[in-house]
């Protein structure tokens, strides 16, 4: 049986928005060079963290950066912090939606890179009103250095673990934020 050729779609000229300006999964087209919190979107978060992989892509099996931060929320929650400081947790990482995961090995090399992510970083905390208490900081830093020994192990030195679906990942990253944020507005 013969198969059809579908012709090329005609191509269109690429936008040229100017250096720093990305267009978001929700259309937005925003320049993160100059973040605004009214840029921010729950739902671009979910998206690109959960189509984002953890260690640069260099893992056995996918791992995205929004399963990393569900998993965070999760063992602050079994912890007993609050519903605020959990939040906080879940969005650790959300400035890599805007700019990108860069391993912390390179992104030490690069401090343009550093002054950009805390740019983002507070423009996101004042778009959702983020709790950045030292003790909230200080609570997503040490699940942080915890949730890398366990990554290390299974996801660099083993084969078997089992990946998630980034549509399960952004599912579950929306499911924690607003179980979260509800939670701090009640």
């Amino acid at each position: 049986m013969p198969t059809t050729v579908l012709p090329l779609p005609t191509p269109t000229p690429a936008v040229n928005n100017g250096p720093g300006v990305i267009r978001t999964y929700t259309g937005k087209l925003v320049d993160v060079r100059a973040l605004r919190p009214e840029d921010i979107c729950i739902e671009d978060i979910a998206h690109a963290l959960a189509n984002t992989c953890r260690w640069g892509g260099h893992t056995f099996h996918f791992y995205s950066v929004a399963q990393h931060c569900c998993e965070m929320a999760e063992q602050a929650k079994l912890r007993g912090h609050t519903a605020s400081q959990c939040l906080s947790v879940l969005m650790h990482d959300a400035s890599e939606a805007y700019i990108g995961d860069i391993p912390k090995p390179i992104k030490r090399l690069l401090p343009e890179y550093r002054t950009l992510e805390e740019a983002v970083v507070a423009a996101i905390d004042a778009h959702f009103g983020l709790d950045v208490s030292p003790e909230a900081c200080q609570i997503a830093h040490t699940l942080d250095a915890q949730q890398l020994q366990i990554e290390w192990q299974r996801l660099m030195l083993s084969e078997s673990y089992c990946d998630m679906h980034p549509a399960a990942g952004e599912r579950d990253f929306l499911r924690l934020y607003h179980e979260f944020s509800n939670a701090t507005q009640s």
